[in-house]
């Protein structure tokens, strides 16, 4: 019976280190979105503020710091999204010969009789 790792949910013999960035990226998504929703329910229970005083002196008026925290929570999900969505690159890498026609010819010189 294989092992399992407990971090993936996969068995061990499967858990590459290209999985294992996955399913952090889905996890530290996720938890971005539940962060976003505690944010925007606090702002709402605030009556949706836009601004506060703030700034050194504490009278000037400021973007509310929780805008400012929902827009950078917004902005950590999206680049947590982008990695779950990348593709995978498979095949061969770019310029290598895939059959012996297609092999670059010989750097020696022969003599044609």
């Amino acid at each position: 019976m294989a092992t399992r790792n407990p971090a993936l949910g996969i068995p061990t013999e499967l858990a590459t280190l290209e999985d294992f960035a996955l399913r952090d990226a889905i996890v530290r998504y996720n938890e971005q979105v539940e962060i976003i929703a505690a944010l925007r329910k606090r702002w709402a229970q605030l009556k949706k503020p836009l601004t506060t005083e703030g700034g050194a002196t504490g009278r000037a008026m400021v973007v509310h710091p929780l805008l400012t925290e929902i827009q950078a929570a917004e902005l950590r999900a999206d680049r947590f999204m982008e990695r779950v969505l990348q593709k995978r690159k498979v095949g061969r890498p770019a310029g290598s010969t895939t059959a012996p026609d297609r092999a670059q010819p010989s750097s020696r010189i022969r003599s044609v009789k």
